[in-house]
């Protein structure tokens, strides 16, 4: 609730992009419509009220939250420091979290020692990253299933420790008894299995999406053809096969 993704698209992407609640993109047809009501939207204030209720309240009179043993309410936040966009998002999220006594220790890096915390060590509080996004979600077999090296929360799990996790490993291997998301070559049975991931993933929050950035192009007007599809890669270069000069 203190991610402000309407304010972070204006500020660090000029105003060119999309809100994403979800780990399917938009654009893809395997995307739950409902994802942004059902997510969590911008709410400061009932992020405080929160906090409040589980008894992190500021104690001492010192501006920042601590906890019923007197623990302060902090945590490092860390993203790679030649990324200008993700270093903006952390600042905007530092600078919320500290309006509500929130403490996040925002710490940018280099990118492969980043890495080698997040898939290594595994010494870390919270991390910016980014994830590529696919019209086919099954590129991310190695993050939403609970063995995978990229799953973020806890990787590589024996088997899942969480009950939601195995819901999310059964409909993505096709165990589940309503919902198969690839063990299936009937779309729309795959694009109902999605749907439930998304909502599983919306409601247990394991991590937070910010938004897309918008991808423009310029084309000339004397070339035909052009109808930009996100299917192999996002720029110009995944359509140039067919285009043509008139």
């Amino acid at each position: 609730m203190l991610v402000d993704r309407r304010t972070m698209i204006d500020n660090t992407a000029f105003g060119f992009g999309y809100p994403q609640y979800s780990f399917v993109p938009v654009f893809s047809p395997f995307y739950w419509d409902g994802a942004p009501e059902a997510a969590y939207g911008y709410d400061p204030d009932r992020a405080a009220e929160l906090l409040d209720q589980i008894g992190y309240v500021d104690r001492n009179g010192d501006g920042w939250r601590q906890d019923p043993q007197g623990n302060p309410i902090r945590f490092e936040l860390q993203t790679n420091s030649d990324n200008s966009q993700r270093v903006a998002i952390g600042e905007s999220f530092t600078q919320e979290a500290r309006e509500i006594g929130v403490e996040v220790i925002f710490r940018p890096g280099d990118f492969n020692a980043i890495v080698g915390q997040l898939v290594g060590s595994y010494d870390w509080d919270a991390i910016i990253i980014g994830l590529t996004g696919s019209v086919d979600p099954i590129a991310a077999a190695n993050v939403y299933p609970s063995s995978g090296n990229l799953h973020m929360i806890e990787p590589l799990q024996s088997s899942p420790r969480r009950d939601w996790e195995r819901e999310v490993d059964d409909i993505w291997f096709g165990r589940h008894r309503r919902y198969n998301a690839n063990y299936t070559l009937d779309e729309a049975e795959r694009a109902a299995g999605y749907r439930r991931l998304q909502q599983i993933w919306i409601e247990e929050v394991p991590w937070i999406y910010t938004f897309n950035p918008a991808v423009m192009v310029g084309v000339k007007s004397d070339i035909g053809n052009v109808m930009p599809q996100p299917i192999n890669e996002y720029e110009i270069v995944a359509i140039l096969h067919r285009l043509f000069r008139s």
